[in-house]
């Protein structure tokens, strides 16, 4: 699990040929590590914004799509090591 400060950097539309400022140049500017980069994907978000769902249902398994699903699970604690095993079974396993 990545633990999150309070100061994270995301980078948007990664790739885009319009890019103003290089990811290098950007961490040094804002004096900050990149901690995740979200890929341009305009067709994927665009879809999703058209038929008003979220990229899930629009784009599920597209690259945009994972680096959200990234950032969703380093942001949420751990709670699956926390959990207590139920059933009849659960103390062999």
């Amino acid at each position: 699990m990545v633990m999150v400060g309070l100061r994270t950097l995301v980078i948007n539309r990664v790739g885009s040929e319009d890019g103003e400022i290089s990811l290098k140049k950007a961490e040094e500017t804002l004096k900050l590590p990149i901690s995740w980069q979200i890929p341009h994907a305009p067709k994927q978000f665009q879809n999703a914004r058209i038929r008003g769902v979220p990229l899930a249902d629009a784009a599920a398994g597209t690259r945009p799509h994972q680096a959200v699903l990234e950032i969703a699970r380093s942001l949420r604690p751990d709670t699956e090591a926390e959990k207590p095993k139920k059933g009849l079974f659960a103390a062999f396993f």
